[in-house]
């Protein structure tokens, strides 16, 4: 079975090829797939990345990125 690419597939390939400025934060409706396409993605180029979901996650907590972040400085 042929896979077919979404065009937002190839453009976070670009992004993700462009030099280092900004965090990429993909937001979207539930269940489309964009796990999907970001994991899929990332396991197909070799760069380092870090993968940290917010589900689960009450709103009011304003600290879990420490905690989801502690210890990543060296993979970058």
């Amino acid at each position: 079975m042929k896979k077919i690419e979404r065009s937002e597939t190839s453009i976070l390939r670009k992004r993700i090829a462009e030099p280092r400025q900004f965090l990429i934060s993909l937001s979207g409706p539930r269940q489309v797939g964009k796990t999907t396409m970001v994991l899929a993605v990332l396991k197909s180029l070799n760069i380092p990345y870090l993968y940290i979901t917010a589900d689960g996650v009450e709103t009011t907590n304003t600290q879990w990125t420490n905690y989801a972040l502690k210890g990543t400085k060296s993979l970058f």
